[in-house]
């Protein structure tokens, strides 16, 4: 089962998260402030596919909780980027890698 847990950030304005299971680390998420109050997100080490996605739930259900109004996730390409796209996520045009899911309270 694969647990996600908040850890210390590196930066300030930086979020940060770790995905384990059985207590070793599968996938590592960080998540800096943007000026328009979105998040921008960049998935590390990730050595389980399911990490993905499980990280990004949970900074979905955080980011949601706290108002944020959007997410920016950086992909490493486009077969990666292809997997959030049932998830809500939508290609920024002009923007290689990237991708934005708007939030809403409920989601």
């Amino acid at each position: 089962m694969l647990v996600v847990k908040q850890v210390e950030a590196e930066a300030e304005q930086e979020l940060a998260y770790e995905c384990y299971d059985n207590e070793q680390i599968v996938g590592r998420l960080t998540a800096q402030f943007r000026a328009d109050g979105s998040l921008e997100t960049r998935l590390f080490d990730i050595t389980r596919r399911e990490a993905r996605r499980t990280l990004l739930a949970k900074l979905e259900r955080d980011a949601t909780a706290h108002g944020v109004a959007g997410l920016y996730l950086h992909v490493h390409d486009h077969k990666e980027g292809e997997d959030f796209l049932p998830a809500g996520y939508a290609p920024i045009q002009g923007e290689d890698l990237v991708l934005y899911k708007r939030l809403e309270a409920g989601i």
